[in-house]
């Protein structure tokens, strides 16, 4: 019955492990979201350097139809604040859910281990609980062994006392 319950919970705790490694790949698949979005992330950076780049070049427009220098600033500023805010926003928003992603997978792994110790430990157990009746049974046949070595012993010296007999017997009726 012991084997059919470790088995038992051998498939149960299978299973888990697969649950887990289900649950595993989802949330690697929440990372693989995570990276688009920092690729997202670059081409906004990248958005932003082109908008400095018309920045530039509206600048350049500015001196040529003169307007004023502070106006540009202005607008290069509100443009680049705009930016700024939205890349800082959406950044943000990516390193909470890494952060959920990590601690999530920390708390899995942690789950894990304490799994995996307690299943250690129970095997462990019922390894020594095995050996000492082993021991047990072992002690057991020894003293019967002894004891069946004792009684051997008896018998051949019956045997031998009962052959002289039978030899002095013998040569008493043969005289």
């Amino acid at each position: 019955m012991q084997i059919g319950d470790l088995r038992a919970r051998l498939e149960t705790e299978s299973s888990r492990c697969l649950q887990l490694d289900a649950k595993n790949q989802v949330l690697q698949q929440e990372l693989l979201s995570v990276k688009a979005t920092e690729k997202k992330c670059e081409k906004l950076e990248q958005m932003n350097k082109k908008l400095e780049q018309r920045v530039i070049n509206l600048r350049s427009v500015a001196e040529v139809n003169v307007v004023e220098r502070s106006q540009v600033e202005k607008y290069k500023r509100e443009i680049k604040q705009e930016v700024d805010q939205r890349v800082r926003l959406i950044l943000e928003k990516r390193l909470k859910e890494v952060n959920r992603f990590l601690q999530t997978q920390a708390a899995y792994q942690e789950k894990l281990e304490q799994f995996r110790e307690s299943h250690h430990a129970s095997i462990k157990s019922q390894m020594a609980l095995r050996i000492e009746e082993l021991e047990s049974e072992l002690r057991s046949k020894v003293t019967n062994s002894q004891e069946l070595e004792t009684e051997l012993e008896k018998y051949r010296k019956l045997y031998l006392q009962e052959s002289k007999m039978r030899m002095s017997l013998t040569e008493e009726l043969s005289k």
